[in-house]
């Protein structure tokens, strides 16, 4: 055998065996790998659901958490291919930072004007990859003109009654649903879990996340 014609098929049989072992070194998340009181803890008793006829997936959240930061593109990852079954919904929590409470109140403004996305994604990038502080309202005011909503919405919004009873609720449910850090994730009201808990990275969280969201829909 010419060396040429050697060399090639050297380098594509350890090709081969480096693709094959690197397949059987893939995790596999089956249901059974999954475990209560492990990887996620049931909530007793379960959150009332906004819509029943959906598996509800709620996740709790701080804009000034770097690991909900870091969390994000792979949330934004499975909203592409999350399950048919699956509402997505997403709650700030008050306790996490000097600012928690402004912070959680930018979050239900947003909501509110119907612009929650490109604000979460300007004030993650203002909190963590500019490393500029957000600490008061004309700091926050500020970044909602500049993804172009109108001052007067803005203040209109602010002290509103819906922006108030999003803030009363997102402090009732925190405590109704055990929750002690971010990121963390509530599906069905039921089952608690967070990447701290899940070895694997983010792609076993989601697993996890996708398991008992087909674990409630069989029971639809």
């Amino acid at each position: 055998m010419p060396l040429q014609q050697y060399l090639h098929t050297r380098n594509a049989l350890l090709y081969l065996v480096w693709l094959m072992g690197s397949f059987l070194m893939m995790p596999v998340y089956a249901e059974k790998s999954f475990q209560e009181n492990v990887h996620y803890d049931l909530i007793k008793p379960p959150k009332m659901l906004d819509n029943p006829d959906k598996v509800e997936v709620l996740e709790v959240f701080s804009y000034a958490c770097p690991h909900c930061f870091r969390f994000e593109p792979a949330v934004h990852k499975w909203l592409q291919n999350k399950p048919a079954q699956a509402e997505f919904k997403r709650m700030p929590v008050l306790f996490v930072g000097r600012h928690g409470e402004l912070l959680a109140r930018a979050y239900y403004i947003a909501d509110a004007l119907g612009v929650e996305k490109k604000i979460s994604s300007a004030i993650f990038n203002t909190l963590h990859v500019k490393r500029e502080r957000i600490s008061n309202k004309a700091t926050l005011k500020n970044i909602f003109v500049a993804q172009g909503v109108s001052a007067k919405d803005f203040d209109a919004m602010y002290d509103s009654f819906a922006v108030d009873s999003g803030l009363r609720k997102s402090k009732m449910m925190t405590s109704k649903l055990g929750i002690t850090g971010v990121p963390t994730i509530v599906v069905q009201g039921k089952y608690r879990t967070a990447p701290s808990r899940v070895s694997g990275g983010n792609n076993a969280v989601f697993a996890l996340v996708n398991n008992l969201v087909e674990k409630e829909t069989v029971k639809k």
